[in-house]
């Protein structure tokens, strides 16, 4: 097994425990993205109306955390394009993310002032000064090694405006053992549905051994309360998926 690929169901082979968001996944990776976690094109929707709540009036500040293709930004810029002028930024430390989403953001008339950083967040949440009306981050702090998360959730509330919300999803683990296999069975369920072969499953979740690390609801939220965040509502769950809107 050790020598051996996998398939991954993105047109692509990798080694267990080698997930990376690698240049050649760029062009198909919101594609695989929607197959991949049920409700997608619902948590865009969800966050997208969310903003209306936060984003209020000329340049308020919006930052996404882990923007990837930038298709979360597209539809807040979108979104908001006619009525108000916004200032975003997108944070990626992909590079190849980063010009991707520049591209897609420039074949667009949006009115805003549109960045995005190929940075990790902790090296720009030190180097910037501003305060942020809404930040988002969809399925991306999973990704960050625990040990790191509880400083960057305690960065994100300290970068906040009084009033303003983070917006947050993530998978989540089951409660204990038997709800955890209860959720992986129904998660395989919908992505057979979706069209995956067995074996793209399985290679995706061994490929995904060391780089993804979800918590249980119970931690996220310990995690979030630590930052400071008192005002706490879930806005989703489905299966182990769940978000999570955090006003300052």
């Amino acid at each position: 097994m050790k020598n051996k690929k996998l398939n991954l169901g993105i047109g692509k082979n990798k080694m267990p425990s080698s997930w990376k968001f690698s240049p050649d996944i760029v062009k198909d990776f919101d594609k695989h993205i929607e197959k991949s976690i049920p409700k997608y094109t619902d948590i865009h929707k969800l966050s997208t109306r969310i903003s209306d709540f936060f984003l209020t009036e000329n340049n308020c500040q919006y930052l996404d955390i882990g923007s990837t293709t930038g298709s979360l930004i597209e539809k807040i810029g979108l979104h908001h394009n006619k009525r108000k002028k916004l200032n975003i930024t997108g944070i990626e430390i992909e590079p190849h993310f980063c010009k991707f989403s520049t591209n897609r953001i420039k074949k667009l008339s949006l009115n805003h002032n549109i960045k995005f950083y190929s940075q990790d967040i902790l090296s720009f949440f030190k180097k910037s000064t501003k305060k942020y009306d809404l930040i988002t981050s969809l399925f991306t702090l999973q990704f960050i090694k625990p040990s790191k998360r509880a400083e960057i959730l305690k960065l994100i509330y300290n970068k906040l405006e009084w009033g303003g919300a983070f917006i947050f999803f993530e998978k989540v683990r089951g409660s204990d053992s038997r709800f955890q296999d209860l959720l992986n069975f129904l998660l395989n369920l919908e992505k057979i549905d979706q069209k995956f072969d067995p074996v793209e499953i399985y290679g995706k979740s061994m490929s995904l051994v060391g780089s993804m690390e979800p918590f249980t609801n119970k931690g996220n939220l310990e995690l979030l309360n630590n930052a400071g965040f008192k005002d706490i509502e879930v806005i989703f769950r489905f299966i182990n998926f769940q978000g999570y809107l955090c006003i300052k």
